[in-house]
C-alpha cells in the first residue's frame, strides 16, 4: 500500500499517520509504526486490524464517528481529541481526516494526528497565570518591551503591546528576547525560556547572560556583539554560534541582532532572534563522517563492512554493533555474525533461531527500524553470548532486504535504554543501504570469479568493470537511496540556499550514478547473451525524428543545429527501444564532442538490402588510434584537460552497447574521420524490408 520512500518519510515525521477501512469499525490498515511507538506505545502488530475507535476517549467517540462518516472527499475536518496511551493515560491530538481511493479503487480514510499535548499544557498555564501577567504589565511597565518606544498614548498601546507579546509567545517558533542598552534582559518569548531553563518569561527581567550561560568567554563574546550592534546601529543577520547551557547542553543557533530605537532615533536596546539549527549541524557532521569513511573504501568487501560497522558504532553511541548475514553453505542455511569489535561468528540455522536474539529482526516483513527493551529479562539472556558478555539490556535494529531469500540485518546493542532520534533512524538506514551495496558487490565479485576461471580475457574485462564500478560508487554512495530526497522534502524550508544547492548537486550525482549502473547492467546482459530483442515492424524515420526532438534542448543549449536529411518512410523490423538507444547515443556523442555553434546532420541512404543511417558532426574529430578504441568495452577516450569546449562525462560503454545492439539486428556500425578537428561521421546499417 505504501512504497519504500513514502514509508521512510512517514517514519521520520512528528505526526501519527493511519489508513483505516471506512466501515463502522474503522479498522487500521496502515500506521507509521515508529511514531505510534514513540507517542502511544503501540506497535503495528497491535493496531493493524483493530478499530481506531478503541483508542478514543469516550467523550470524543461521537464527534470522531461523525467526522469519519462524512461522505465529502474533498474536505478536511480539524478537531481536538484524546487518544489512549498504552499506559492508559490520555494524550491530546488534533485530528485531520481525508477520504481517498487506493490503487484498487477502494475507498479508504487517511487519518493524520498531531500531538498538541504541550500546547494544551501551555494554554492551561496561561489561563492560570493570566491575572498575574496582567498585574505584572501594570506594575512594572517601565521595563517591558513596548516602553522602549515611548508611545504617546500609553494606555492604548500598553494593551496592544500585551496582546502582541502574548501572540509572539504562542506563535513564533524561534527564540526571541530583548535587552536594554546595558545588555540587561527586558523580556522574551515562551520558546526562549525553555532554551535557558526557566519557568516564566518574567523571571528573565533584570538578569544578564551570566545567570543562564556557563562559558565566560561566550558571555563576553555575546555582550561585545550586542554592544557593536547598538553602537554602530547596524543589524547582524545569520550569525551561526554554539551555546553551552547551564546543564551542559550544546546548541547551535542562527542569530539575528537588531538595534531598537526610541521616537528620537536613539538606540535604547537590542532585539535578538535565534533559530535552533542543532539538528542541521548534526546532519552536516553525519554527512561528513559518512563521506569521510566511505571514501576510504577498498575493493575488499569484508574490510568495507567492518568500516561501516565501526562508523555505525561511533555515530549511534552504542555498546556493540552486529551485522548478521543469512546465506547458504552446502545447501544448508546458516547465519554469519560480524561485530563492531572485529569478531566473526557462524551459526547453523537451528541454533541461531533458538538462541541468538537478533533472529527476531528476520521475522519482520519490513525494514523499518525496531527497538527492543529488557533483553536481560528474556530467555535469550541465558543463551545469547552477545547479551551475556556485554550486559545488554536493549537494542535498535532493522532488516536489510536484499530482494532474495537471503536477507541480512543490522543491530545496535545498548547496556542502558537508548533514547533514539530521527538522526539515529537516518544513520541506520544509510549504513544499511551501504551494506546492501557492499553485499551486491560481493555477489558480483563471486559471480565474476566463477566466470573468470573459464576465460582469461573475460577476467581482464570484468576486473576493470569491477574496478570502475567501485570507483563510481564511492563518492555518491551516501545519497543513493532516498537520503537526499528525504532531506529536501522534510528540511528544505529550514535550509539556506547554499545547503539546498549542495543537496541538489548530490541529487544530480545520484542520477549520474544510476545511469552508470544501468549501462553496466545492460553491458553485462550483452556479454552473457541474455539480451532479448522485441522485434516488430516500424518506421525508422519516425524514431530518428523522435530522438532528434528529445535532444533538441541539449543542442540548443550549445547553440548547435540538428539537420535532418532522411527519407519519409524507412520501413523495417527492429526493436524500437534498443535502436532508440543507439540513435540517442550517437546523437548525444555528436552534441557532446562538437563545440558550441556546430552543425549535426542526420542522413539516410539505401544500399542493397540495408538502410545506412549516418550522423555527421563538425566537431573535434578522431585520430586513427582513437577510432580503434571506440567500440571496445570501456573504450572511453580521455578528453579532460585538452582545451576543447566539449562535454567529457561518460563511461565508455555507450558505443560498445550500440555495436552489440546493431549486430543483433544483423547490421554493422562504424566511424569515419579525417583526423583532429575535422569532424566525425558515425554510420550504422540495418536490414530493410520491401
Amino acid at each position: 500500500m505504501i512504497d519504500y520512500k513514502t514509508q521512510i518519510f512517514l517514519e521520520n515525521i512528528d505526526l501519527l499517520v493511519g489508513i483505516v477501512n471506512p466501515n463502522n469499525k474503522f479498522e487500521f490498515e496502515f500506521v507509521n509504526e515508529h511514531i505510534y511507538i514513540n507517542l502511544l506505545g503501540y506497535t503495528s502488530k497491535e493496531l493493524i486490524g483493530e478499530s481506531f475507535l478503541n483508542l478514543l476517549h469516550h467523550d470524543d467517540l461521537h464527534i470522531v464517528k461523525k467526522i469519519l462518516k462524512r461522505k465529502t472527499e474533498s474536505e478536511d475536518y480539524l478537531n481536538e481529541i484524546r487518544l489512549k496511551h498504552k499506559n492508559n493515560k490520555y494524550i491530546w491530538f488534533e485530528i485531520k481526516k481525508k477520504s481517498f481511493k487506493d490503487d484498487s479503487d477502494k475507498k479508504k480514510i487517511l487519518i493524520i494526528l498531531k500531538n498538541i499535548s504541550n500546547r494544551k499544557k501551555i494554554e492551561k498555564k496561561l489561563r492560570e497565570n493570566e491575572d498575574r501577567f496582567k498585574k505584572l504589565t501594570i506594575t512594572i511597565p517601565e521595563i517591558r518591551f513596548w516602553k522602549l518606544f515611548n508611545p504617546k498614548k500609553y494606555e492604548a498601546v500598553l494593551q496592544k503591546s500585551y496582546e502582541m507579546l502574548h501572540t509572539v509567545m504562542e506563535s513564533i517558533p524561534q527564540y526571541i528576547f530583548w535587552k536594554d542598552i546595558n545588555s540587561t534582559y527586558l523580556g522574551c518569548n515562551h520558546s526562549y525560556i525553555k532554551l535557558i531553563g526557566i519557568e516564566y518569561p518574567e523571571e528573565i527581567i533584570g538578569k544578564t547572560d551570566n545567570d543562564f550561560l556557563t562559558n565566560k568567554e561566550k558571555i563576553k563574546h555575546l555582550k561585545e556583539h550586542e554592544a557593536k550592534v547598538m553602537i554602530t546601529k547596524k543589524p547582524e543577520f545569520h550569525i551561526v554560534e554554539s551555546w553551552v547551557l547551564k546543564k551542559g547542553t550544546i546548541v547551535w543557533l542562527d542569530i539575528n541582532r537588531i538595534p531598537l530605537f526610541d521616537s528620537e532615533e536613539n538606540v535604547v536596546g537590542i532585539l535578538v532572534t535565534l533559530e535552533d539549527i542543532t539538528e542541521k549541524k548534526i546532519y552536516e557532521e553525519l554527512i561528513f563522517e559518512l563521506n569521510n569513511n566511505f571514501l576510504n573504501f577498498t575493493t575488499d568487501v569484508q574490510e568495507n563492512l567492518k568500516l561501516l560497522l565501526d562508523t555505525c558504532f561511533k555515530l549511534m553511541n552504542g555498546d556493540l554493533v552486529l551485522y548478521i548475514y543469512k546465506n547458504s553453505n552446502n545447501k544448508k542455511e546458516q547465519y554469519q555474525v560480524i561485530t563492531s569489535d572485529n569478531q566473526v561468528f557462524n551459526y547453523n540455522s537451528e541454533y541461531f533461531l533458538e538462541n541468538i536474539f537478533v533472529n527476531q529482526l528476520f521475522l519482520a516483513e519490513h525494514d523499518v527500524p525496531q527497538t527492543f527493551f529488557d533483553l536481560n529479562e528474556t530467555k535469550y539472556a541465558k543463551t545469547d553470548r552477545f547479551i551475556i558478555n556485554n550486559k545488554i539490556k536493549a537494542c535498535y535494529g532493522k532488516l536489510i532486504q536484499s530482494h532474495t531469500e537471503f536477507n541480512s540485518a543490522l543491530c545496535v546493542f545498548y547496556k542502558n535504554k537508548p533514547n533514539t532520534t530521527d538522526r539515529d533512524n537516518m544513520v541506520l538506514y544509510l549504513i544499511g543501504d551501504a551494506i546492501e551495496i557492499e553485499q551486491k558487490r560481493r555477489q558480483m565479485q563471486q559471480d565474476l570469479e566463477a566466470q573468470n576461471i573459464m576465460l582469461n580475457e573475460i577476467n581482464k574485462v570484468k576486473t576493470e568493470l569491477l574496478s570502475r564500478t567501485s570507483h563510481e560508487l564511492k563518492t555518491p554512495l551516501v545519497s543513493i537511496k532516498g537520503f537526499t530526497e528525504l532531506l529536501l522534502v522534510r528540511y528544505k524550508s529550514e535550509l539556506d540556499d547554499k545547503i539546498v544547492s549542495i543537496l541538489e548537486e548530490i541529487m544530480k550525482g545520484s542520477q549520474r550514478l544510476e545511469n552508470i549502473i544501468n549501462s553496466l547492467l545492460q553491458s553485462s546482459k550483452l556479454d552473457k547473451d541474455k539480451l532479448e530483442l522485441k522485434i516488430s515492424k516500424g518506421n525508422l524515420t519516425s524514431l530518428i525524428k523522435d530522438c532528434g526532438k528529445e535532444l533538441q534542448g541539449l543542442a540548443e543549449l550549445r547553440k548547435q543545429s540538428i539537420i535532418f536529411k532522411i527519407q519519409d518512410s524507412l520501413s523495417t523490423n527492429f526493436d524500437k527501444e534498443m535502436i532508440h538507444d543507439v540513435i540517442s547515443n550517437l546523437l548525444t556523442n555528436a552534441i557532446k564532442y562538437t563545440p558550441p555553434e556546430g552543425n549535426i546532420i542526420i542522413q539516410s541512404k539505401i544500399k542493397d538490402d540495408f538502410y545506412i543511417i549516418s550522423i555527421e558532426d563538425n566537431g573535434i574529430g578522431l585520430t586513427e588510434e582513437e577510432k580503434k578504441q571506440l567500440f571496445k568495452q570501456f573504450g572511453k577516450i580521455e578528453r579532460y584537460g585538452k582545451g576543447w569546449d566539449v562535454i567529457i562525462e561518460g563511461t565508455g560503454l555507450g558505443l560498445y552497447i550500440s555495436k552489440k545492439i546493431v549486430e543483433l539486428h544483423g547490421g554493422k556500425i562504424w566511424v569515419e574521420s579525417e583526423g583532429r578537428n575535422k569532424g566525425s561521421t558515425f554510420y550504422f546499417s540495418i536490414p530493410r524490408i520491401d
